[in-house]
């Protein structure tokens, strides 16, 4: 999902990844390349896959946003929504932030 100056989208839309019953977990992984971001996936922790959308970084930013409200800038962070209404959760085991030298 996203959510650009107050207008909603779904980059994946009709693209949705299928996950197996049997995958016990599922690896996520974020990319920053100074004006681009990109996700990743993977089912077993070492074979990644590239999501076919990118996002532009510049938009993390308080000086972006369009109109009334707050912004204090991008975070780094985990979360998960239901949005099938299904009372679904998302247990996540841990999470690193591993800042990339090269960048």
């Amino acid at each position: 999902m996203t959510c650009d100056n107050f207008t909603f989208g779904q980059p994946l839309r009709g693209q949705e990844i299928k996950i197996l019953n049997e995958v016990e977990y599922v690896y996520l992984r974020v990319e920053v390349k100074t004006h681009i971001y990109q996700y990743f996936y993977s089912l077993d922790g070492a074979d990644w896959h590239l999501l076919p959308i990118t996002f532009e970084s510049y938009k993390l930013s308080d000086d972006y946003i369009q109109g009334g409200g707050f912004f204090t800038g991008a975070f780094v962070g985990m979360q998960c929504q239901d949005t099938l209404g299904s009372h679904l959760h998302a247990d996540f085991d841990y999470f690193i932030y591993k800042p990339n030298e090269s960048n």
